[in-house]
């Protein structure tokens, strides 16, 4: 008798949507997994959000609807997914559903390239003291990514990167200085995959992150920029069904 495979949440980045993983999504069906695509509410907001509450109550309903079902649920974050996607976890492993006579539950987070933070730190705690010059305020509590060619999609074919670009949306200022109330990774097993040459996310600042005390981290290297997902959805696909314990 097979065991079932668990089911995949993806939480995209900050301006991003669901479909910008859609050649993993692909590959994670293929290869016989339930996989859904979470749609930030912070990302194209009109009125911008003020925090990041929305977006960890459409992760956590998700987490929630796949774990009441009795499956493993696998989160996999990228950038500022992995905000709102650690806060959305918290009270939902499957050792904390266990305890209280319930099936299910977070069993593994994947991060990619993805913020890891501390409780009570949010995500501008972890930038410059003076911001990311290529974050740019545009209508009032929204922002904009400037250069994203560069900045997101360097190693991406141009006429996926090009497409991608097209979609972006404003995304709600106030989800960056939300800060986080649960330590995820402290939590439950967690592979982070560090990408060398992403642009946003320095890869030293990736190797602190994974490499943070009193984690329960695997570590994943690969020479890619900040979207490895779209210039490389193959390997990405093969780090998510490692972490979710097939042998690939």
């Amino acid at each position: 008798m097979s065991i079932p495979k668990p089911t995949i949440i993806l939480v995209p980045g900050a301006w991003h949507g669901p479909e910008a993983f859609a050649p993993v999504t692909s590959l994670l069906s293929g290869a016989g997994y339930t996989v859904t695509g979470i749609t930030l509410p912070s990302v194209g907001a009109s009125p911008a959000l003020p925090n990041f509450d929305k977006d960890v109550a459409a992760i956590r309903e998700a987490i929630v609807a796949a774990a009441d079902q009795e499956q493993d649920v696998f989160v996999v974050m990228h950038s500022y997914g992995g905000v709102c996607g650690s806060e959305a976890t918290k009270g939902l492993s499957k050792s904390d559903r266990r305890s209280d006579g319930k099936r299910g539950g977070v069993a593994g987070l994947v991060y990619l390239c993805a913020f890891a933070l501390e409780r009570g730190k949010s995500l501008n705690s972890m930038l410059p003291a003076d911001g990311l010059k290529w974050i740019v305020e545009e209508g009032e509590g929204m922002v904009r990514a400037d250069g994203p060619a560069n900045i997101f999609y360097n190693g991406v074919e141009k006429e996926v990167a090009d497409k991608q670009i097209k979609a972006l949306k404003l995304h709600s200022a106030g989800a960056f200085d939300s800060k986080v109330t649960f330590v995820a990774w402290k939590e439950i097993p967690s592979t982070y995959l560090v990408c060398e040459k992403d642009n946003a996310i320095p890869v030293e600042a990736q190797d602190k992150m994974a490499t943070q005390k009193g984690g329960k981290w695997k570590v994943e290297r690969c020479d890619e920029g900040h979207s490895p997902f779209l210039s490389k959805p193959d390997m990405v696909a093969r780090v998510i069904r490692k972490a979710a314990g097939e042998t690939v």
